[in-house]
């Protein structure tokens, strides 16, 4: 098994080789922004993103710890990267587990706002009530109102 700083290190690489988009680029800009080649065959760092994702199914807790390692050691202005990968899907999968530690995080680590600010929140792999569970914990936390996530809701739970 590989160490975390290994993994770590080489997921910062990665995400570092990933062009910042413009300061001014909005939530729904950012797809095509991000629409950067980053297959295997062009990035010697994408096992680390592979490693990063399969632990969020896997080990989540420990996919936390990297995804927080990572924060703090990527390059400023690439945490929108982590936050639209590996935090995004981690915080739809898991939203009970990481609400409260998601909330403080917000509210404490500029960091890991910026990563926040960019992930679009959705029902398709969790439920509507585990989303309002996580947008209540937000609340009751004190996260500024500005920062509470919109859920959209999947297509399939809608009725």
């Amino acid at each position: 098994m590989m160490e975390d700083d290994e993994i770590v290190s080489g997921y910062v690489r990665h995400v570092d080789r990933v062009p910042v988009f413009p300061p001014s680029a909005s939530r729904e800009e950012l797809p095509s922004v991000l629409t950067v080649d980053q297959s295997a065959e062009n990035d010697d760092c994408f096992w680390a993103w592979e490693a990063v994702t399969e632990l969020i199914g896997s080990d989540p807790e420990r996919a936390w710890r990297l995804l927080l390692s990572a924060l703090a050691r990527c390059a400023p202005g690439h945490e929108h990267i982590i936050g639209a990968g590996p935090l995004e899907e981690l915080l739809g999968l898991h939203p009970r587990r990481f609400a409260a530690r998601a909330a403080d995080e917000v509210v404490h680590n500029s960091r890991f706002r910026d990563a926040f600010q960019v992930i679009r929140f959705s029902t398709e792999f969790t439920t509507v009530e585990d989303a309002n569970f996580f947008t209540d914990t937000f609340r009751s936390s004190g996260v500024p109102s500005e920062l509470l996530p919109e859920w959209r809701v999947a297509e399939s739970d809608e009725s």
